[in-house]
């Protein structure tokens, strides 16, 4: 209805449509036209700005890049002539572990200074010398080849990104490792092992200013394909994985890896449309993409593009409006046309993105059409606001723009009869938005403007577009206007469009001055024809150049790229960096650096500057390399901001630290302070910090202090604290001699509940076999809790869950999580205790385990001081439920002990010092032969007698030990004849200790024993002893007497039989001219040419055999005759005369004798003499044929005793014959050819025992002999 009467006012009268709807077709055409011309302008403009966006970004990623490429690559090159890393690094690999400490310190340092993941010393095998706990040696076949390249040619080198064996991007750097850093061939490699996800691709997705939107691609060529490096937004795991072929067309990385360059429309690696621009990067077989979906840039164009059609299609429906009411006329035929005109109006109106109106011109903006679209514009239908005096339009106008909007539609009015103005609308919501009103002023009878006519269209996202480039703009500006560093933007005659201000520092003239000018006319010649050639070349190639320049004696470092439009570079950018300083600096912050982590490594802790500013923020500009193992944060992440390091701090300590560190501040006090940090990775730790604060003239306070690790001592302290809790829960235990085993276990449940600060806890006890778990009992606050009416006693282990783990598993078991799954874990019954947390532990005794105890629910986490604790406490009551058992058993066995000291024959007794009593076993009575009275103590008159049964000489002997034991509490063992009160002879054996009371003797104990049979059984073994070396003293004389005797025939065997060897050659050689018959010849010859030579052969080696035998025998003899003369011995100057009477013999094998130095003894020096050489002989004799001899002579101090050890390689001895080798006469099997007569083995047993020490030996067949040689110290008499 407000349609038609809006409609019915305008017209005034009806006709027919014929006409109209020709105006409205050509209305319509000519805006549509109006609004495609538009819109291709619109189209240009931003196509034209995304393009200088996209370029300037991607040369700035590619500036980036390429930075960060050579930064690694000179750091990988300045490490690689480290001069410490080579010398500390001759060292390790001289003497393996020396060094590695130093090494691994050094590396961890480095690698939480640079942020790396991983640093290791390798091989060039790719073995670990020295590595950081987190370095995984590559396995890739890439990281092996890049590895033995850099260890072949001795250049440093960063590689490619590549796939590691998990999956994962990957980058190294390599640096050869040269002694002194001299070059030369590299001692080894240093392997840095570089996340690209945290240290590389973070440049690429960091986009500047407020280009947010755009995504930056690394790309490389492999084979016939682009594989892309990087993690791409829309391709989860794509980086080093994804490939599409070179041939796609349209794909803007391959177009740049087939030579592209500049701005590029295409489609990306999704098929989606988008603006791009490309560009190489230098040094690498890479390219960078920035790309920005084509939607992303045109929507806001298609807005504005629609806004525009509105605005045109509204000034056509005016038009048409207008020729629409003029021809209709009056007619009333034309009012059914009329109606359908009124629809297609609606329509228009409720399709039109705004409202339509039509109001009065005073300040309420009284309302008298409003089209459809104002619900959607304002959340109020039309006629809430038409004809409203409440709720006026002029109450939606924002309130700081009613003044304005009221001032400009009344002077656009004045001058031109229309107007157009923005403003912030009020909505329904009570939210505001921007619009655009524009109209015409309608005239009254009187000439003024009484009404107005127009159209309000929403404008909110094209405002904030508009405010987002004008930010954009103006971060530009104040980035030029307030650049540390100097920027520059050139056109094609080489001439600055833009400076930023400190380029007026640098040349000396106002901005205004600079732009535009050549550079002949900015800078001296030279420099400014080298800039000319440098921006020219850039112009040509279009690719980025990186140079350094010298400018009024400073160095500048410039970095140029072109700006790519339409394929083409007409523009170029860059920055200039002063780096004299940077330069200078680098050396001396490097010695420095240097110096002071030598220095601040050497304190424990972390030394560190710590700063507050006025306005509350924090930082610590400086921190040692410490501040990781005690905040576990690297001093490069709280340089600027020490919120990382308040983050460790203990909730609960956070605010009493924070108050102290103001405290400080505010008095200028010494800051000492001890709190509690929440690491990572080290858990609850203690923390004393000592700082001295400086007040700054900004008001800031800078603390110069240290940061210690006082955990140990906090712990101890604590420790302390529940030793004392224990000791007393221990002295409660000990008391408790009178309650019965109830009140004692419950006592010990309660306490362990108690020293573990649990809620609950429980007792059982094990059986013998360990298979069976008896409930005993359970604190009182698990039967509080507890809500099972039938609690099973019986457990069989095999069936428990995860409290049967510490029977299974022999050990404590803490679960500080019992929520989480656990294999172990068999469920809880309905009504069971809740659990949060859980602990138990087995007693053990005598091996086996007798009782396991538990505790649950602890608010913080159990740790091994809480299983010490209920260990101690169960222990301790075990053992007093086993003495209380044990005294149960002693009285039941009573019986039992008196009959074990009747048949052992020991008697005890007790003196008590103190009450001057005496008590004896029954057993003493028996001995001594008296009749106890009444089981007391024995009168004085028998312990006189008992004085007495001892002999006189052995009187005083006893007294005084007994004094002794009583006086310094020396205790005695001593053996005497006894007579006994019946006159018996016997021989018994008395001993005594002291038992200390506070420090003061209190009582003696002791035993009498009859040792009689024991006494007879010793004399007679001397007997036999005596007998045996009277035996063999005389058969070493019969043997010394008989080789003797055996000497003299033998002497003339061998003499006369040389003498017929001589005479039967005497004979042939008369006989051979005598003339004899054939016969006769034949038999002389055969007798005295063959058989009698034979025959004496036969004698002299059987004479040569018997004249060995005896020698053998003399030795052996005069060894036991030959009287030992022991004196301290220096063996290894021993040893040295040996070996040099045993040149010729190891030169003819071709062996060799190593000796250690050797510790000295105490024996014959003669004997000693004989015993190594034997020894060494037969090493040598008995060597194995295949392989040189090597044999090894060492020593060490054992005791009051030398072990010597003489190992050989030799051929070894046969396990069947090592327990043979100390026979006489006995030679192993495998022996062969070598001489010997058997005895030297058993000569060198008799020769160590006879000095007072002992051999043995080990062998293995083909492997070789050790032979163990004891021989009494230099300290020994």
């Amino acid at each position: 209805m407000q349609i038609r009467k809006f409609i019915e006012e305008k017209a005034g009268h009806t006709i027919t449509m014929m006409r109209p709807a020709g105006a409205l077709l050509l209305t319509l055409a000519a805006a549509l036209a109006f609004w495609l011309f538009l819109a291709a302008i619109y189209h240009k403009e931003a196509i034209d700005d995304i393009s200088k966006s996209l370029i300037t970004i991607n040369s700035y990623k590619r500036a980036q890049i390429s930075e960060w490429l050579g930064n690694h690559r000179r750091e990988a090159l300045r490490l690689g002539r480290h001069p410490f890393l080579g010398e500390i690094l001759s060292r390790e690999l001289s003497n393996p572990g020396s060094k590695r400490a130093s090494l691994i310190t050094w590396l961890s340092d480095h690698t939480a200074q640079k942020r790396y993941s991983a640093m290791a010393f390798v091989s060039a095998e790719g073995a670990v010398i020295a590595g950081t706990p987190g370095y995984k040696p590559g396995t890739e076949p890439y990281f092996k080849k890049e590895l033995t390249q850099t260890a072949r040619t001795g250049a440093a080198r960063l590689t490619d990104l590549y796939l590691g064996a998990d999956g994962l991007p990957r980058l190294t750097m390599f640096s050869p490792i040269t002694a002194g850093g001299r070059g030369g061939k590299p001692l080894c490699v240093l392997a840095i092992q570089i996340d690209p996800a945290t240290e590389f691709y973070p440049l690429l997705t960091a986009t500047p200013l407020l280009f947010t939107r755009a995504e930056t691609l690394l790309v490389r060529k492999e084979g016939e394909f682009v594989l892309f490096l990087n993690e791409l937004e829309q391709a989860k795991d794509s980086a080093l994985k994804l490939r599409r072929p070179l041939s796609e067309t349209g794909l803007p990385a391959a177009a740049v890896l087939t030579g592209r360059t500049g701005f590029f429309a295409g489609k990306d690696y999704r098929g989606e449309k988008v603006f791009s621009a490309l560009d190489r990067i230098e040094a690498s077989h890479w390219a960078v993409i920035t790309k920005i979906d084509r939607s992303t840039v045109l929507g806001p164009v298609k807005l504005r593009e629609y806004l525009t059609l509105v605005l045109i299609l509204l000034a056509a429906a005016l038009i048409y409006g207008f020729v629409y009411a003029v021809i209709l006329g009056r007619e009333w035929t034309g009012r059914e046309k009329l109606r359908e005109g009124e629809r297609r109006l609606a329509a228009l109106f409720s399709n039109l993105p705004g409202v339509a109106f039509r109001c009065a011109n005073t300040r309420d903006w009284s309302m008298e059409f409003l089209s459809e679209g104002c619900l959607g514009l304002t959340g109020y239908p039309p006629e809430e606001l038409i004809g409203n005096p409440v709720l006026n339009f002029n109450e939606l106008i924002a309130p700081q723009d009613r003044e304005r909007v009221w001032s400009t539609i009344q002077g656009s009015l004045a001058e031109s009869g229309k107007y157009k103005v923005a403003y912030s609308l009020k909505c329904k919501d009570g939210s505001f938005k921007s619009v655009w009103e524009q109209g015409v002023g309608v005239k009254g009878p009187g000439g003024a403007f009484e009404k107005l006519e127009g159209f309000i269209s929403d404008i909110t996202p094209l405002k904030r577009a508009q405010q987002a480039l004008q930010i954009s703009e103006q971060i530009f500006r104040e980035f030029m206007e307030h650049s540390p560093i100097y920027v520059f933007f050139k056109d094609e005659n080489i001439r600055p469009m833009h400076l930023s201000r400190n380029y007026e520092s640098m040349l000396g003239r106002p901005l205004d001055q600079l732009l535009g000018k050549s550079m002949d006319e900015l800078f001296p010649s030279e420099l400014a024809k080298n800039m000319v050639a440098d921006d020219m070349r850039i112009l040509k190639e279009g690719k980025e150049v990186s140079v350094e320049e010298q400018f009024n004696g400073r160095t500048y470092r410039t970095i140029k790229f072109p700006i790519m439009i339409e394929g083409r570079p007409p523009y170029l950018a860059g920055y200039t960096i002063d780096i004299t300083e940077q330069k200078q600096a680098l050396e001396k912050i490097d010695r420095m650096n240097e110096s002071l982590a030598r220095l601040t490594e050497q304190v424990p802790g972390v030394v560190y500057q710590y700063r507050l500013y006025p306005d509350g923020r924090s930082s610590f500009p400086y921190a040692s390399s410490g501040i990781s193992e005690i905040y576990e944060v690297t001093p490069e992440e709280v340089r600027e901001d020490a919120t990382p390091v308040f983050g460790r701090i203990h909730p609960e300590d956070l605010k009493a630290t924070s108050a102290a560190i103001l405290e400080s501040a505010r008095d200028n006090s010494i800051f000492h302070w001890e709190f509690r940090v929440v690491l990572p990775r080290q858990g609850l730790r203690w923390r004393l910090c000592d700082a001295r604060p400086e007040r700054l003239p900004d008001g800031s306070t800078l603390w110069y202090g240290i940061i210690t690790d006082i955990t140990g001592r906090k712990r101890a302290e604590e420790s302390l604290t529940l030793n004392v809790r224990h000791i007393q829960t221990m002295l409660q235990l000990n008391q408790m001699t009178e309650a019965t085993e109830k009140e004692i276990t419950d006592f010990a449940l309660e306490e362990i509940v108690r020293l573990t600060q649990s809620k609950i806890g429980y007792l059982a006890f094990l059986n013998a076999d360990e298979s069976v778990l008896t409930m005993h009992s359970w604190s009182r606050s698990a039967m509080a809790e507890c809500a099972i009416s039938d609690k099973p006693i019986i457990y069989p282990v095999k069936g428990t869950g995860l409290w049967g783990e510490a029977v299974r598993q022999r050990r404590a078991v803490i679960t500080n999580d019992y929520a989480a799954p656990d294999p172990a874990k068999k469920g809880c019954p309905r009504g069971h205790v809740a659990l949060t947390r859980h602990m138990n532990a087995p007693v053990f005794s005598g091996g086996r385990i007798v009782i396991v105890a538990g505790v649950g629910n602890k608010t913080a986490e159990y740790d091994n001081s809480d299983v010490e604790q209920l260990i101690l406490v169960m222990g301790a009551m075990w053992r007093l439920l086993e003495r209380r058992r044990a005294v149960e058993a002693l009285r039941q066995s009573g019986a039992l002990m008196k009959s074990t000291q009747e048949l052992a024959r020991i008697g005890g007794w007790e003196w008590d010092l103190a009450a001057k009593t005496m008590h004896w076993t029954e057993e003493t009575y028996r001995i001594h032969d008296f009749v106890p009275e009444n089981g007391g103590p024995p009168p004085e008159k028998l312990i006189a007698r008992s004085e007495e049964c001892y002999r006189p000489e052995d009187r005083p002997v006893v007294m005084a030990a007994f004094n002794r034991c009583a006086e310094t509490g020396e205790p005695y063992d001593l053996e005497f004849p006894f007579t006994t009160a019946k006159g018996r002879s016997i021989w018994i054996r008395t001993t005594a200790r002291a038992e200390n009371k506070d420090g003061k003797i209190t009582k003696l104990t002791g035993t009498l024993s009859d040792i009689t049979e024991k006494k007879q059984a010793e004399l007679e073994l001397k007997r036999i002893n005596q007998d045996l070396f009277s035996k063999k003293q005389e058969m070493e004389n019969f043997l010394y007497i008989t080789t003797h005797d055996l000497r003299s025939p033998l002497v003339n065997i061998q003499g006369f039989s040389q003498n017929l060897e001589r005479y039967i050659k005497e004979l042939l050689a008369s006989v051979g001219q005598a003339p004899l018959s054939a016969e006769t010849r034949q038999t002389l010859d055969k007798l005295a040419g063959k058989r009698i030579p034979e025959a004496l052969t036969y004698v002299q080696e059987s004479s040569r055999k018997m004249d060995a035998l005896i020698s053998a025998l003399l030795k052996v003899s005069r060894m036991g005759r030959v009287e030992m003369k022991p004196e301290i011995l220096e063996v290894n100057g021993l040893l040295q005369t040996i070996l040099d009477s045993l040149r010729y013999q190891l030169e003819e094998a071709g062996g060799k004798i190593e000796v250690g130095t050797l510790p000295r003894c105490r024996a014959d020096r003669g004997a000693v003499n004989q015993l190594f050489t034997n020894l060494l002989d037969n090493a040598i004799k008995y060597r194995h044929k295949a392989r040189p001899l090597v044999v090894r002579v060492t020593g060490e101090v054992k005791g009051t005793s030398v072990l010597y050890t003489v190992a050989d390689n030799g051929a070894g001895i046969p396990q069947g014959d090592l327990s043979k080798i100390w026979d006489i006469f006995f030679r192993p099997r495998g022996a062969g050819d070598n001489r010997g007569e058997g005895i030297g083995l058993p000569m060198v047993r008799r020769i160590a025992e006879r000095n007072g020490g002992g051999i043995k030996a080990e062998s293995e067949e083909g492997e070789g002999s050790v032979f163990y040689v004891e021989l009494p110290g230099p300290g020994e008499a």
